[in-house]
């Protein structure tokens, strides 16, 4: 009895038995090999109700679940391609791809027996396992040859997963352009940046990153612009404020001075009148220098003090 080598939980096992025998009338003199298949456990029990089926040069041959935890067929020299297909709810689905042409048909009539392993379905397991069935001779006896069907899942698993990632890197890339046309900077840059996370090494979602970046300052600028335009408020620097009356002649070098009485009866002298922040900096920083240490920048709306 020849039995071929058990293969791990993962692998597609057959154990195959010949048992030659000669003469046998009824097929006269054409060379048969009846198979048989069991289906058992990976602890060698029997496992019933097990979906076979069977095609020839892609002809369906038989189909049908087996009560008896197995079947058999006849194959002959000339018939071409099979395939095998057993399945079960709750266990790894096996597929057998064997030819005719392969087999030596030493006897008039032989038996190969084939020992299907069903392994239930666990995570980490592939759903799907195939084999390659082929006569070797120097073990004068079949042998099987797992195909790759994991790696060949994981190459189309990684191709899928490309082909999502360039949709969305186009579709990020898009929608950020035409963002881009209609001035709506920031959300533009949300696209781009799921452009960039897509595909870090392309340069395309940087430069327009970088480009985003100061069209978006630029436009928070003209916005802080328009804002005071339209409230008429504006930045200066005060560096005085009295109850009492005062030495104008104090502030006599102070350029594009302003002297404004408030409804709390304080007489503020202030200076200059900007909407650019650091511009007014500028201006605190002179007065500091010029003795007027006290200084500070306030926020004016017509001459009214609205903020630091």
């Amino acid at each position: 009895m020849l039995m071929l080598p058990k293969y791990s939980k993962f692998l597609l096992f057959i154990a195959i038995t010949l048992f030659a025998k000669g003469g046998m009338e009824a097929f006269g003199q054409n060379k048969v090999v009846n198979v048989v298949i069991h289906a058992r456990s990976p602890e060698d029990k029997k496992v019933k109700d097990v979906s076979f089926l069977l095609t020839l040069n892609e002809q369906e041959v038989m189909d049908f679940i087996s009560p008896k935890a197995g079947m058999e067929f006849v194959i002959q020299p000339d018939d071409g391609s099979y395939k095998l297909r057993a399945e079960k709810d709750g266990y790894v689905v096996k597929e057998i791809f064997f030819n005719s042409f392969d087999y030596p048909y030493i006897e008039d009539y032989e038996i190969a027996e084939i020992t299907l392993e069903m392994v239930p379905v666990e995570e980490g397991l592939e759903e799907i396992v195939q084999g390659k069935m082929v006569y070797s001779p120097a073990r004068q006896r079949f042998v099987v040859n797992k195909i790759d069907t994991l790696p060949r899942y994981l190459r189309n698993q990684v191709e899928d997963q490309q082909l999502t990632i360039d949709a969305a890197y186009n579709k990020s890339m898009t929608y950020g352009a035409g963002l881009v046309a209609l001035e709506e900077y920031e959300y533009a840059r949300g696209y781009y940046d799921v452009a960039h996370e897509l595909k870090p090494n392309d340069p395309e979602p940087e430069k327009m990153l970088a480009e985003l970046d100061i069209l978006i300052a630029q436009q928070h600028q003209k916005d802080d612009d328009e804002r005071r335009h339209e409230e008429k408020t504006y930045i200066s620097v005060q560096i005085g404020a009295f109850l009492k009356p005062f030495k104008m002649e104090v502030f006599d070098n102070v350029q594009e001075k302003k002297v404004i009485s408030g409804q709390d009866n304080f007489t503020r002298v202030m200076t200059g009148e900007f909407q650019d922040r650091q511009v007014a900096t500028q201006r605190l920083n002179e007065m500091r220098n010029a003795g007027f240490h006290d200084a500070f920048i306030v926020t004016m709306k017509e001459n009214i003090r609205i903020g630091f």
